[in-house]
């Protein structure tokens, strides 16, 4: 009796250990969160300081240094005035597609923020812009739409639904590429005038990928016979033979007693299970990281969309989205796999047999000196250590 009651607190006490290390890494998460708090004040701080750099560009005229600034605030900080800005200096270097988006992205920002003059300000501008767009159209004849073609437009894919549009583009040179799976690829540069200039590429069938053929194998040439020993030379004449030498004689190997495996007393198990108690805490601090991370970028994508409407978001906005919907899938396979882990390992240490516990069936000891594995686990509060001996 007095024996099952030590094992059960001895087993209490290593659940207890276990559970205090975990305690210890959510404060580590939340220590976490808090620097992803400082750090976003960082980016603030950043963002309003390359926004009166690119604002003092601007009016010394350096448009392409003013338009890069405005561009990284943007990015640290999205804001009606900075998108504003950026519009502006993009109309300033002939830019008009750039920054009749950029003026769409400053109207949508303001009518979430409430500001009316910003967003009436940014209305106009998008309105006078417009008819200055010059555009660019990709026509996709039925012939050349085969099963998974992709289109790009400057790097960038075509959405299938812009296929034969007029979409607004920059003056300048531009280049489209199509391809598909086992199709030869196509490859266009167009050159678009300023001014509402329009025009248009057609992406041409693309041809099927020539099938190589493999050289056809001639006869296997014949291996060559091995070489003949040397003849053995023959003995002196009148010489007795000579008996061969007792170390020369072949000897039977002895051979070596199979190993005998040491008794069980739970180590092994042990081991495995602390093993997967770190693994499955691993998994949980990236699942939660990443959870983190997904509520963090959900509101920013609540910031660059209508309240009212969250569907209705600016092209960054639903970037910002797809990023947070990634990383909530991530965390929650993560949570999921770590939680059955860590569970799986907190049972095997839990019915692990202790040392002085006797294992089933007969005694099964090696020979004196033989080696022992020996693996030791310690979970204090400061985290888990694993220490393996032999």
């Amino acid at each position: 009796m007095l024996t099952q009651i030590l094992r059960q607190r001895r087993r209490t006490a290593r659940l207890g250990a276990l559970v205090r290390a975990l305690a210890c890494l959510l404060a580590c998460l939340s220590l976490g969160a808090g620097a992803r708090a400082d750090e976003t004040s960082d980016a603030k701080t950043k963002a309003d300081a390359l926004f009166k750099e690119a604002v003092a560009q601007m009016k010394a005229r350096h448009f392409v240094e003013a338009c890069a600034r405005f561009q990284e605030s943007m990015r640290l900080d999205p804001s009606s005035g900075t998108a504003f800005n950026l519009g502006r200096c993009y109309q300033q270097i002939g830019r008009t597609a750039a920054a009749f988006a950029r003026f769409q992205d400053a109207e949508a920002l303001a009518r979430h923020d409430g500001r009316a003059k910003h967003e009436q300000a940014a209305r106009r501008a998008r309105e006078a812009i417009e008819p200055q767009l010059s555009k660019l159209v990709v026509a996709v004849p039925e012939p050349s739409r085969v099963a998974g073609l992709d289109i790009r437009l400057d790097g960038a894919q075509l959405d299938p639904v812009s296929w034969g549009v007029a979409v607004p583009v920059d003056p300048g040179s531009h280049v489209v590429q199509a391809g598909a799976p086992g199709r030869l690829g196509f490859e266009a540069t167009v050159s678009v005038g300023a001014e509402a200039a329009v025009e248009t590429v057609s992406i041409p069938p693309l041809q099927e990928q020539p099938v190589a053929q493999a050289p056809a194998a001639g006869p296997a040439a014949p291996a060559p016979a091995p070489p003949l020993p040397p003849p053995a030379a023959p003995p002196p004449t009148g010489a007795p033979p000579r008996a061969p030498s007792p170390a020369a004689t072949p000897r039977p190997a002895l051979s070596a007693p199979p190993p005998v495996a040491p008794g069980d007393t739970g180590s092994t198990q042990r081991g495995i299970a602390v093993a997967l108690g770190v693994a499955g805490l691993a998994g949980l601090g990236v699942g939660m990281g990443f959870g983190i991370h997904a509520i963090s970028k959900d509101g920013d994508s609540r910031d660059l969309c209508i309240p009212s409407d969250p569907n209705q978001c600016t092209a960054e906005g639903k970037v910002v989205r797809d990023e947070a919907l990634a990383a909530a899938t991530v965390s929650t396979a993560a949570i999921i796999g770590g939680a059955v882990v860590l569970a799986g390992g907190v049972t095997l240490y839990l019915t692990a047999p202790s040392a002085s516990e006797p294992a089933a069936g007969p005694a099964r000891r090696g020979p004196a000196g033989a080696a022992r594995a020996r693996i030791q686990a310690r979970a204090s509060f400061s985290g888990l250590s694993l220490r393996a001996g032999w």
